[in-house]
């Protein structure tokens, strides 16, 4: 838990304390963001809504060139009609797969703790009402300000968001914000250009298959589908929980089961599938 103290060890020395919300605050039980569009599909039937979706958010960011980011209306707006009812679904799966990271849910406990400022900064389509009521239902309270790009029309990438962050705390410096996010692009080389102190905050699922080679190959296969990725991410989240504390580490026949018995019951399913 080296990362842990690290980013403990530099929160006592910053008057904020940034943080970004996918993949840091928050998980999501997939390889690829995407495959929740794929989950909607499958679960509703619904043959090429991945598709579909990916194209509206692309038509609704080139219809508006002169803003960053856009929001989750505009993506919808340029659904067919058909498809407009499933902006609530989407929500509604966005809800139910979002769970708390809990190493960075100590972490943030830490910093409310010391009575550091918090703020929530995140290149994100989803509404800020949504946003901070997953945030609190996954136990992210008492935070002072979330920045949503989608809302803002500024992004993280572009530094512009940053900026905005920046003038919103006049009577700070940039070197008094800490800003934590697993982008090494947005959340770490961008706000060091403007002063602003930093940590890389790696994925779970990288650090997860980094640790065990032999998912390597499983990694690839469950770029291509859908169960795979859900199965993935589960085994992540589950390892992820473990090393926190927040379950057992030495359940030696429920790490069987869940993380062997699982994967070969899921394996030899798709064998039957794919035979008959």
């Amino acid at each position: 838990m080296l990362l842990l103290e690290k980013i403990k060890t530099e929160i006592s020395s910053h008057g904020i304390i940034s943080f970004d919300i996918f993949d840091t605050l928050l998980l999501r039980p997939y390889v690829r963001p995407t495959d929740l569009f794929l989950h909607i599909e499958k679960v509703h039937k619904i043959p090429f809504f991945k598709t579909l979706r990916q194209e509206a958010e692309h038509n609704a960011r080139a219809a508006r060139p002169s803003v960053e980011d856009i929001t989750f209306d505009e993506i919808y707006n340029h659904m067919d009609n058909p498809f407009k009812q499933m902006k609530s679904v989407e929500l509604e799966f966005e809800e139910m797969v979002l769970r708390a990271n809990p190493e960075l849910k100590q972490v943030y406990d830490y910093a409310l703790k010391l009575g550091k400022k918090i703020i929530i900064v995140s290149d994100m389509y989803l509404p800020n009402d949504f946003l901070s009521g997953i945030l609190g239902k996954n136990g992210f309270t008492g935070f002072d300000k979330l920045y949503v790009s989608g809302n803002i029309g500024k992004t993280k990438s572009s530094g512009s968001l940053y900026q905005y962050v920046l003038n919103d705390f006049p009577e700070f410096q940039p070197q008094d914000i800490l800003h934590i996010g697993d982008n090494r692009l947005a959340d770490v080389e961008v706000p060091q250009k403007l002063g602003i102190n930093t940590v890389h905050y790696p994925q779970v699922m990288k650090r997860y298959v980094g640790q065990h080679l032999r998912l390597k190959y499983f990694l690839k296969y469950a770029s291509q589908n859908l169960d795979a990725s859900i199965l993935l991410g589960l085994l992540a989240d589950r390892w992820q929980r473990q090393r926190c504390g927040v379950i057992p580490q030495h359940d030696y026949w429920a790490r069987l089961g869940y993380c062997y018995g699982g994967p070969i019951a899921y394996g030899y399913s798709r064998f039957i599938e794919k035979e008959a």
